[in-house]
């Protein structure tokens, strides 16, 4: 849950600006908009790496 957080918060002067567009969405929107299916992602990622001797 701290990967994400790292990216968004540290790294906000790297994306913060209008250019590269997509879709007429500006790079800060549609970055931050990615990191809404890349974090669930990196919690699946951890969560089957944590879980790995868990099942009986």
């Amino acid at each position: 849950m701290i990967v994400p957080w790292l990216f968004i918060v540290f790294l906000a002067p790297l994306y913060n600006r209008p250019d590269p567009q997509i879709g007429g969405w500006p790079f800060l929107w549609w970055y931050l908009f990615a990191w809404v299916f890349i974090q669930p992602i990196i919690t699946y990622i951890v969560y089957k790496f944590i879980d790995k001797g868990g099942k009986s």
